[in-house]
């Protein structure tokens, strides 16, 4: 067995890795969701928090051009093999300069995550949810999830799943005082017979439904609160929401 990636990264090698493989079944369900919802102007679509590329893939693959954005670069790696149409940029979701678009999607608890080495409070999400507004052309929309307070039943929640050649453990404790959470993450991957370990450590900023609809609103959109994208349902406290932007 190989050492261990260092806990202080963000989605590195052997996480981006499990991620792609494991957990993109949101992101194919909200691609169709930007399908049937998108305005008809011909502008960008923007995947903040863009993961392995499989929201990029299914929509570049229908003709729309798509900007994707991520912190990690191993999964941005991955992302431009699998949507080499697409254009990727290495950034914050809340820093990156959004190109005009007609849709802006930030899929899997992107708005939740404080990764960035600044503080991600009410103030900072509501002045995103205004620069993701200006981006968007008349009738554009803003398509993403967000974990909520109680997202985690009990005090601790423990659990593990597995693939081919990877399984993965996680612990995750909710501070209900703080609205925060922490997931711990422990990935075993195989790679030619040897196993190797990651660990990380994922901080969260839990928001109340309540606060992004008013956020929301407050930035000009009108909003549908969603209970899943399609007919994949959410688990209990990840609340989706679909903002639009007036038409002119």
């Amino acid at each position: 067995m190989t050492p261990a990636e260092t806990p202080t990264q963000f989605y590195g090698a052997d996480i981006a890795y499990v991620h792609d493989a494991g957990f993109s079944d949101f992101a194919r369900a909200a691609a169709d969701e930007v399908l049937r919802r998108m305005p008809a102007e011909k502008a960008a679509v923007v995947d903040l928090g863009c993961a392995g590329g499989v929201l990029a893939e299914r929509l570049s693959g229908r003709g729309l051009e798509v900007v994707g954005v991520d912190l990690s670069a191993p999964l941005l790696e991955l992302a431009r093999q699998r949507a080499p149409d697409a254009r990727f940029v290495q950034a914050s979701a809340f820093e990156v300069d959004l190109p005009r678009a007609a849709a802006v999607c930030a899929i899997g608890e992107v708005i939740n995550y404080q990764h960035d080495g600044t503080d991600l409070g009410p103030d900072r999400l509501t002045g995103f949810f205004r620069k993701v507004h200006d981006a968007l052309v008349p009738g554009g929309i803003f398509l993403f999830d967000a974990a909520a307070p109680l997202r985690v039943g009990k005090s601790v929640r423990r659990g593990w799943t597995e693939g081919e050649d990877w399984h993965v453990a996680f612990e995750v404790a909710e501070d209900r005082d703080a609205d925060t959470l922490a997931r711990r993450v422990v990935a075993f991957r195989r790679i030619e017979g040897i196993w190797r370990r990651t660990e990380e450590t994922h901080r969260q900023r839990l928001w109340p439904r309540s606060f992004v609809v008013a956020a929301l609103k407050e930035a000009g959109f009108t909003v549908e609160v969603l209970t899943g994208y399609g007919d994949l349902p959410f688990p209990g406290s990840l609340i989706g929401y679909c903002a639009t932007k007036a038409h002119a």
